[in-house]
Formats: C-alpha cells, structure tokens, sequence
C-alpha cells in the first residue's frame, strides 16, 4: 500500500509542476483522490471523464451564447449523468474526493465545478473558477460575453442580485462585494480549495494525520505557497514533530530565497528552534 502511494505522490509532482499554465484539473484531482484510496485504480474514472466529454460534444453545435454553453453544461452534467450538490451530508468528506463524487454523483462545489471544467475544456471553451469566498463558483467566457456559474445549483446563471445574496449567505448581512470576489482563480488554487474542503474537515475530526497527509499533497500542488508550508510545519510541531517541521521550513526558505513572505516563514523557524534548544 506504501508503495503504491508512493507511486501516486511522484505523480502527482509530475502533474503539477507546471508552472503559468492550465493544469488538467480533473486528472490533478483524481490523483488527490486516489492518495486516499491507493489500491484503486483511476482508468474507470478517466474513461467516465471522456464519456462525460463526449456527451457534451455530443449535445453542442454551434454555441453563439454563453447561456448556451451553460445550459448545455447543465444537461449533460446534471440530467444526463444525475449529479447534484449534496444538500443533506454537506460535510461529508468524500463530498470533496473526486472519485468519491463521481460514484455517488453528488459533491461539493469545487468537486463539481472540477467536472464542468474538465469538459468545458474539451470543448476548447474558456472557463475559470473564482475567488468568491465560501461557495466555489465558475464563470464561463465567449465572443465577449460572460456568465457565472453555480456548480452547486446545476450550473445555474447568477445575476448581481444573486451573488449579494450569496455573498450574504457565507459572509452575513454586513458583508459587501469585493472585486477580488470575481477574479479568475488559479487551477492551481481550485485544486488547493478542494485539499483545503478535506484538510478542514479531517481536523474536525481529530484525524491529524489525515490531515497531515492532505497538507504534503497541497505543498505539491503549490510548492511556492508560505500559507501552506507554515501550516503543515505548526501542525507537525503540534504533533511534537518540531525537527521535521523546522527541516521543511529551513528546504523552503534555502530553495526560495528572496520570497515574499520569507520574514514569516523566519519568524515560524525561529520559534520552533526555540522548542529545540
């Protein structure tokens, strides 16, 4: 089983190395499932995501609109292949693994909005996810126009009135709209936001080395991420593990000089060296 993992985990480096460019975010994504699930194999998972893509290739034509391209989304996804956010066990954490989701057809979110993205893309249609806090949400772009998506709600269109009052629904009532709520978000950081739905949820369950295990996968995904390097190393220093924990922060510091956030990540250093002396 070790060994098999170890083989996901060289990967799923491979995968995602590349730097400024789109990733293959379902394929990332179910390599993050099956480090959960080593002894499983990805092929009926992949060949679901081509027929997924060849359903939609199958339901378009032309598409002159983007409320086109999104109730087209929505058909395939939704009606033909019967997904759904999951409503009634939200938190439940293989609402957040890939491969979990496509067996019971239901997800969270981001896990949804992976699978609109993968066969948009097949496509050749340009889509993104967001930085809207909360509530994973996409936005679909073509000659010149735009529509945002909701992935949880069949890949409903969102007015500005629907967004306030989504913004409302995560934020409260004195939340307000952000531009930075509408901008592109990274393959990078969609994959990131799905790690984080399981990370968040195995720390509620006190299961520390789960959660330990989603932050190395995360620090693959984004090597150059402080946030995440920092709060892998304070979790193994909770766990009494401070040399591990120093080692990681001293390679990242040693690899990346001169980065943004590197007075944190010293201070972090310098403080766990303190448990050690």
């Amino acid at each position: 089983m070790a060994v098999l993992r170890e083989d996901i985990i060289s990967r799923l480096k491979i995968a995602a190395s590349g730097r400024d460019q789109e990733m293959d975010v379902a394929g990332v994504a179910l390599l993050l499932a099956q480090t959960d699930f080593p002894s499983e194999p990805l092929a009926p998972f992949q060949e679901h995501l081509a027929q997924l893509a060849n359903d939609l290739s199958g339901a378009v034509k032309d598409v002159d609109h983007v409320q086109d391209m999104a109730a087209a989304l929505s058909d395939v996804v939704f009606r033909m292949h019967n997904y759904a956010g999951d409503t009634e066990t939200y938190d439940d954490m293989q609402n957040a693994n890939l491969m979990r989701v496509i067996d019971r057809r239901k997800g969270l979110p981001v896990a949804l909005g992976i699978l609109l993205i993968h066969i948009a893309r097949a496509q050749g249609w340009a889509i993104t996810g967001l930085n809207f806090p909360g509530h994973f949400l996409l936005r679909l772009t073509h000659a010149g126009e735009q529509a945002i998506i909701d992935p949880f709600r069949k890949a409903k269109r969102l007015t500005a009135d629907n967004l306030a009052g989504l913004l409302t629904q995560v934020q409260g009532t004195s939340s307000k709209m952000q531009a930075t709520y509408l901008k592109s978000a990274s393959d990078r950081n969609v994959l990131l936001r799905l790690q984080n739905n399981i990370k968040t949820r195995a720390l509620a369950e006190e299961d520390t080395d789960h959660a330990l295990e989603v932050l190395e996968t995360m620090t693959l995904i984004a090597p150059d991420s402080a946030a995440v390097v920092s709060e892998l190393a304070i979790l193994e220093a909770e766990t009494g593990n401070f040399r591990q924990a120093l080692d990681r922060l001293t390679s990242f510091l040693t690899q990346r000089q001169g980065h943004p956030e590197e007075a944190q990540i010293v201070a972090l250093t310098k403080n766990l060296q303190r448990h050690l002396n």
